[in-house]
């Protein structure tokens, strides 16, 4: 029992800093750092939607620290609940990862 508390703890310990790392440096406004990072890739994602689903998505530019404060919530809630063997936790965790992937995918380009 106390492995897999272990266990949980150090994968646990990858979102948390993570999320916490993006909090300290969230603007409202302009997103901070991390948002000059993502707002290309944003960008890329979305016209790809855009191109695939035939219409356009009602996002602007505006909306870009949301996304970075829910993809900052997610890291953070999720690792919190995953860490307190919640289940609910792991699919947090598995958004927050599918939304990396997405990303992953947009800077192979």
């Amino acid at each position: 029992m106390a492995l897999a508390f272990l266990g949980r703890l150090l994968f646990v310990f990858i979102f948390l800093s993570s999320g916490l790392q993006k909090l300290q440096s969230f603007d409202i406004v302009t997103g901070g750092p991390t948002m000059a990072v993502m707002e290309p890739k944003l960008d890329t994602f979305l016209q790809r939607v855009n191109h695939w689903a035939g219409t356009s998505l009602p996002i602007t530019k505006a909306m870009y620290p949301y996304a970075l404060l829910a993809s900052i919530a997610l890291e953070l809630g999720g690792g919190l609940l995953f860490l307190l063997n919640r289940r609910f936790g792991a699919v947090l965790l598995n958004t927050s990862m599918f939304g990396a992937l997405l990303f992953y995918l947009g800077m192979r380009q």
